[in-house]
């Protein structure tokens, strides 16, 4: 396991940019994450950014992850990265490019010619309703959101 100290004799990070540099050049390469390996063995970016700066990485085992706020990937800022359970992660997630109504939790039934509404919370869907109204499915879901999010 990698620890603060040998953390920050292997490499530099700069909180204001979220760059990793080593002997002066830019550090990592780039795929969904930005990945750094250190005495053998590679780390996501921003995992390492957390430990550089606070000291530890968040505990998987207690669901706990690392978000990128602004849902760029390659943005290692510190001021772009929170603690938050993995069900916050997935509410910060971008929408499916299958997601046809363009909001989270909301999609037509062709064969109803309906908006369905759901949410997910705790690894289960439920289910909110449906309306021949797209605003008043968007609505019922935001206020699911609200009650269980915030």
């Amino acid at each position: 396991m990698i620890t603060k100290e040998i953390l920050e004799k292997e490499i530099d990070y700069c909180k204001h940019t979220g760059l990793f540099t080593r002997n002066g050049k830019e550090a990592g390469h780039k795929s969904r994450y930005i990945r750094i390996s250190i005495k053998g063995k590679t780390y996501s970016a921003h995992r390492l950014a957390w430990l550089y700066i606070y000291g530890y990485m968040p505990d998987y085992k207690k669901d706990l992850m690392i978000d990128h706020i602004n849902q760029d990937k390659h943005d290692n800022r510190i001021c772009n990265l929170r603690v938050i359970d993995r069900c916050g992660n997935a509410q910060n997630s971008k929408i499916y490019i299958t997601n046809k109504s363009g909001v989270k939790g909301v999609s037509f039934l062709k064969r109803d010619k309906t908006w369905r509404s759901f949410i997910h919370e705790k690894n289960k869907q439920i289910y909110l309703g449906s309306s021949k109204d797209f605003f008043e499915a968007v609505c019922k879901r935001k206020s699911a959101e609200n009650k269980i999010f915030i």
